[in-house]
């Protein structure tokens, strides 16, 4: 199924399957360094 189907707005920021895998490959990055550092992550909504 594309994945314009599945988003809930596919006209956003995250407008295809590429855009969304980037942004969980750029949070991957966040979350590894956090807990090599031993931090947390916290997530809010703008």
């Amino acid at each position: 199924m594309p994945f314009a189907e599945r988003a809930a707005v596919p006209q956003g920021w995250i407008c295809d399957f590429e855009s969304f895998a980037e942004f969980l490959m750029g949070w991957g990055e966040v979350v590894v360094e956090a807990d090599h550092r031993g931090w947390g992550v916290v997530g809010l909504r703008c």
